[in-house]
């Protein structure tokens, strides 16, 4: 493990109350299991009729891991925005999620209002 987060301080939205207090961020090369991304943690049975237990929290990656939601700490997976034209940079920065709106704008699909950012904006003709 490499960081702790609160979610609150990283999220927000209408569905922050189904998030977890806290996130964990590892190191490179680590991170959850394919079970717990996909809420698949389960309990076995305990020995002899005892109380149930949460099954193996470790385990071998015996696939690659490509294009998921890793939990890696957030330091090491900085990101990069690439644009092909000149768009106003926001004071607080691009972020991740300017890049649907954006996407869509570009397109010509209205933007839904319920969108957390607005699309970026295009200082130049396409």
């Amino acid at each position: 493990m490499r960081a702790v987060y609160e979610a609150a301080r990283i999220h927000s939205g209408e569905h922050l109350s189904s998030e977890a207090d806290l996130m964990v961020g590892f190191e490179a090369t680590w991170r959850v299991s394919w079970a717990t991304s996909l809420g698949d943690i389960v309990l076995e049975a305990g020995p002899a009729g005892g109380e149930a237990r949460i099954g193996p929290v470790f385990e071998d990656n015996l696939s690659t891991w490509s294009g998921d939601h890793v939990s890696v700490a957030e330091d090491l997976v900085r990101g990069i925005f690439f644009c092909n034209r000149k768009v106003e940079i926001p004071a607080e920065g691009v972020d991740l999620l300017h890049v649907a709106p954006t996407a869509l704008s570009v397109v010509g699909v209205e933007v839904p209002a319920e969108y957390d950012l607005a699309p970026l904006r295009f200082l130049d003709p396409p």
